[in-house]
């Protein structure tokens, strides 16, 4: 690992080639959690157990900095739909509880959300995205920060 590389905390090439786009000419090149050696865990799904999607981030860059040494980034996401106070919120990639591959959890999710939306007219949602960082500061303390927005 070269002394410019920033883990992005996850598995999700797309989202890895979208910030790869972001940060290009800058001189960091960011790998993800198999490029970086860390094999995948249970570990990993209870670090998405808090109640906001800071939070969650906050959690996922504190524990993959302290793993691998690495400058973090790490995120999470979600869908917060009016009409139903929010949710799924930080329970949109386990809305529906179903567990499997990706495009399987999306449907089963997506058709559940379907169903309680139902006769509902007023479907504003948004799209919510929390980040944060987690790394070696000049004085040797870990800084971490977060920013949350919606779309």
């Amino acid at each position: 690992m070269s002394a410019s590389q920033t883990l992005v905390a996850t598995r999700n090439a797309g989202k890895l080639r979208e910030l790869r786009a972001l940060f290009s000419g800058l001189g960091i090149d960011l790998v993800d959690l198999d490029a970086a050696g860390v094999a995948e865990s249970a570990v990993e799904e209870s670090l998405e157990a808090h109640e906001t999607f800071e939070e969650n981030a906050l959690a996922k860059a504190r524990h993959f900095h302290r793993a691998t040494g690495l400058p973090t980034i790490a995120d999470d996401s979600g869908l917060a739909v009016d009409a139903l106070g929010g949710a799924p919120g930080v329970h949109s990639k386990r809305y529906s509880g179903v567990v499997g591959d990706a495009a399987t959890v999306d449907r089963v999710n997506n058709a559940q959300l379907q169903r309680e939306l139902a006769g509902i007219v007023d479907r504003r949602s948004r799209f919510v995205c929390a980040a944060a960082y987690g790394g070696r500061g000049a004085l040797g303390t870990t800084p971490t920060f977060s920013r949350t927005s919606s779309a």
